[in-house]
């Protein structure tokens, strides 16, 4: 009512359901209210909210950003890393990185720390940024890759949770993945430096790694849908007390109105339910698709 609003959305394909669901019903209602959208999105990964498609083709202008030229990411190398490669080793990692600025400051942080390659051999690269990013997080001491984990698996990571989980200071431990730039303390949270940094670090991990580590944090997270989550995550094997509590979760991620938050925690209640409790996993998995149902998302229902 008092001056033009800017929705501004980087990376819209990492939208969760429920946000781009609520963004989507704004979205269509938009009349001669003055609020313009800026969204971006990576093209190579699908998304949920599809921005082009809810607002009137005259009212919408697309950018498609194009690669850095050679001179661009000359300057970001030095900027960000603080080196100066060889033009010849510099039109190498423009090619190889496509001018993506990201994949261009791993490659070249990984030069800077091996060294230029021979003249004709390969760059000591792997051919996609998160097998890039996985290796620099798989040469992270034990313990700082169990921080890590626990930081990508949280919703918040804060530093208090994660003492708790932990139950000792964390800054010796972080140490390695600031000076890494994988992630790093900002405030009262661990940050990390993309959302690749901590998908290669859930990557990284084992099934067995992430069960116990989503068993250690259910123990310290405050919140009962969160809790229920990583509830979810830890069960191996069926268990009725564990279901009640991740229904729990259901029931509170439905009171904040998370139709698909609460339709996914009954779901994994259901399927540990154990098998002589068949009536109640009957009556969770009606209600996790009646949940679906309401939230829009008749298929999975």
């Amino acid at each position: 009512a008092e001056r033009p609003v800017l929705l501004a959305v980087d990376d819209v394909q990492w939208l969760d359901a429920a946000s781009a669901a609520i963004l989507a019903f704004v979205l269509r209602r938009l009349g001669p209210e003055r609020v313009a959208v800026l969204a971006s999105r990576r093209l190579s990964e699908s998304a949920r909210l599809d921005v082009m498609a809810l607002a009137r083709p005259d009212a919408c202008t697309r950018v498609q950003l194009r690669p850095l030229s050679l001179a661009a990411l000359q300057r970001a190398l030095r900027e960000h890393l603080g080196v100066v490669f060889p033009r010849s080793t510099l039109v190498r990692v423009h090619a190889t990185s496509n001018g993506n600025p990201l994949f261009a400051l791993e490659i070249g942080r990984l030069l800077a720390e091996r060294g230029t390659t021979a003249p004709g051999a390969p760059l000591p690269v792997p051919h996609d940024v998160q097998e890039l990013v996985r290796e620099r997080v798989a040469a992270q001491p034990a313990a700082t890759r169990d921080l890590l984990l626990a930081a990508a698996l949280l919703a918040h990571p804060a530093l208090e949770t994660l003492e708790r989980a932990f139950h000792a200071p964390l800054e010796s431990d972080l140490e390695p993945a600031s000076r890494a730039a994988i992630a790093a303390r900002e405030g009262d949270v661990i940050a990390f430096a993309h959302p690749l940094h901590a998908a290669a670090v859930v990557a990284v991990a084992t099934a067995a790694e992430r069960r116990q580590m989503h068993r250690r944090l259910a123990a310290v997270v405050h919140a009962s849908e969160e809790r229920a989550r990583h509830l979810a995550l830890a069960a191996d094997v069926p268990d009725e007390a564990t279901a009640r509590l991740i229904e729990e979760g259901a029931v509170s991620a439905r009171a904040r109105g998370g139709l698909h938050a609460a339709a996914e925690l009954l779901e994994s209640a259901r399927t540990v339910t154990p098998a002589r409790e068949a009536d109640r996993a009957r009556a969770r998995g009606i209600r996790a698709a009646e949940l679906h149902i309401h939230g829009g998302d008749r298929a999975r229902a």
